[in-house]
């Protein structure tokens, strides 16, 4: 807002130079016609305006060869002083004769002085949340900023004195240490986790920021942040990848049950008692289970606030370091509910909404396809869609013929004949593709592979969702 009206301020009285002290230029308005790439009338459309008068900076250098030319131009700045009269700068200039610039002049100087071209209404009471929703309303213009930006000014207010700790920096290298594992979070997610785990309301609201829970946040903010890099940890060893994770929010009851039980260094560690910590049993298995199953069921969509607090309440309930309340959370909402049927229409999927489904199948750790979070992914066809140019066949864009390939091989591999880049893979090398036994490159075995394939994919769901 204030880069605003300083622009304006400028614009209306002041002057601008690139170089300090040298070349001034003001604003003026060319008075003798609109411009030649304007359509032939204003309409209201701001851009319309923009279009159609000729506002241009220039020095006085500029103005005085434009003037010889027998052009008409008028300082901005000249037409708000005191002692200025439009008529006599009309006859003085030889403008009479000219009725775009009679009307132009007009509007000048009725647009500032007798419009109200400004909305402005009071403010009664002291709802600091009622003022930040209308500064994001008003700035969405400017430069972005959320809610969220706008409540750790209120925290950091709240944490003065404290060691200078600024709220606002803790929580940019929250959001940066996510990054670091391959994800993507803003400082409104951050804040709903940090109000969630502490068993708050997670609305974005001054309100929930009070001092109280300023202060607490502030006594815990080491907690946090470590609870929340240990589930990206975790994340990392479900492979799960960033577009294949749909909903962030389904993260917030995992953070929870890390944080509440102090188990974030456990979960960094790669090793327990000399072995590679499984993510296969317990706990662990169960948060991904939890996860899986939002994503697959797209359960966050809508309503979150009120799920969330449904979970939060089952997960006050079912404290217990040893045992995520996996059946309880599930028992919350109907829709997280998933049966035979609906592992057969994941089948049915095409590609264009495939990834997060695939991201389940190729993160099932009883093959050797572990995704690796840090690279990029690509869906592709196992039988190449030019196979099926012309068929009615649309098997070939679901699930069953679909895998998960990093950029740099799905780019090698359409250079090449599926059984050319099928047979260059070793055995080993080849488990992690998840094919049937006995896969067959031959597009006329297509349909026994289509049915295996699909088998086989239903039973990795299954696994994976808890079915």
């Amino acid at each position: 807002g204030q880069q605003r009206l300083t622009s304006l301020w400028i614009s209306l009285y002041g002057s601008y130079t690139l170089e300090k002290g040298k070349n001034e230029m003001y604003l003026y308005l060319n008075l003798d016609a609109p411009n030649k790439n304007s359509n032939d009338s204003e309409d209201d459309s701001i851009n319309s305006t923009a279009s159609y008068y000729n506002f241009r900076f220039m020095t006085d250098s500029t103005f005085k060869n434009c003037i010889a030319n027998g052009e008409h131009w008028i300082r901005v700045s000249d037409a708000y002083a005191q002692n200025f009269k439009a008529i006599s700068y009309i006859l003085s200039n030889q403008l009479a004769e000219n009725e775009f610039a009679k009307e132009t002049l007009e509007k000048l100087l009725r647009v500032f002085e007798d419009e109200n071209i400004i909305n402005a209404y009071e403010i009664r009471g002291k709802d600091l949340d009622h003022v930040l929703n209308i500064f994001v309303r008003t700035n969405s213009g400017g430069k972005p900023l959320s809610k969220g930006d706008l409540l750790l000014s209120v925290i950091t207010v709240n944490w003065a004195g404290s060691n200078n700790v600024n709220a606002r920096e803790y929580v940019q290298d929250i959001v940066n240490k996510v990054a670091k594992y391959g994800y993507k979070v803003d400082k409104d997610w951050v804040l709903s986790c940090i109000l969630y785990i502490l068993d708050k309301d997670i609305k974005l609201t001054a309100s929930n920021f009070d001092q109280s829970t300023a202060s607490e946040i502030f006594n815990k903010k080491d907690e946090i942040a470590n609870s929340i890099e240990a589930v990206c940890k975790l994340l990392n060893r479900y492979g799960m990848l960033e577009r294949g994770l749909t909903s962030k929010l389904a993260l917030l009851p995992i953070v929870y049950h890390i944080f509440k039980f102090n188990l974030s260094k456990n979960v960094k560690k790669d090793f327990v008692n000399g072995q590679k910590q499984s993510v296969d049993t317990g706990i662990y298995a169960d948060m991904r289970t939890w996860l899986f199953r939002t994503i697959s069921t797209s359960f966050f969509t809508s309503g979150t606030n009120e799920k969330l607090k449904k979970i939060q309440d089952v997960q006050k309930l079912h404290a217990d370091k040893d045992n995520y309340p996996l059946s309880a959370i599930i028992a919350t909402d109907s829709s997280l509910s998933i049966s035979d049927k609906e592992i057969s229409e994941y089948m049915r999927i095409e590609k264009k909404a495939s990834f997060p489904i695939l991201n389940i199948i190729y993160s099932s750790t009883d093959v050797t396809c572990y995704l690796e979070p840090a690279k990029g992914y690509d869906v592709d066809h196992v039988h190449a869609a030019k196979n099926f140019s012309g068929s009615n066949d649309k098997r070939y864009d679901t699930i069953p013929n679909l895998q998960l390939l990093g950029y740099d091989e799905n780019r090698s591999k359409n250079d090449m004949s599926l059984s050319a880049w099928w047979n260059g893979k070793s055995p080993t090398e080849k488990t992690k593709y998840l094919q049937p036994a006995n896969f067959s490159t031959d597009i006329r075995d297509f349909d026994t592979f289509f049915k295996d394939r699909e088998q086989m994919f239903s039973e990795i769901l299954k696994k994976n969702l808890g079915v």
